[in-house]
């Protein structure tokens, strides 16, 4: 997001069952640190659901998904970020 490279496609691959991973690889313009990855991950998503329940226009084209919990985004940092 920093970098111009457009947004993550989390939602995009959790709606094609596809989980996503989080890792981190230009430390020069982002801290290396996964619990900031972690929770910018998080926050995305939160922005995207809540754009979608306020009627945001760019937002209709979200999919209709529950929040990452926890949990979920720990996986993508650890399980799914080691198989990448």
């Amino acid at each position: 997001m920093n970098m111009r490279h457009g947004t993550p496609p989390i939602l995009t691959t959790l709606e094609k069952g596809i989980p996503p991973s989080l890792s981190v690889d230009v430390e020069v313009t982002l801290t290396a640190d996964m619990f900031t990855q972690m929770r910018s991950a998080m926050n995305l998503q939160r922005m995207f659901m809540n754009a979608r329940a306020l009627g945001e226009p760019y937002a209709a084209r979200f999919p209709d998904l529950e929040l990452l919990t926890s949990r979920d985004v720990l996986r993508s940092a650890t399980i799914e970020g080691r198989r990448t």
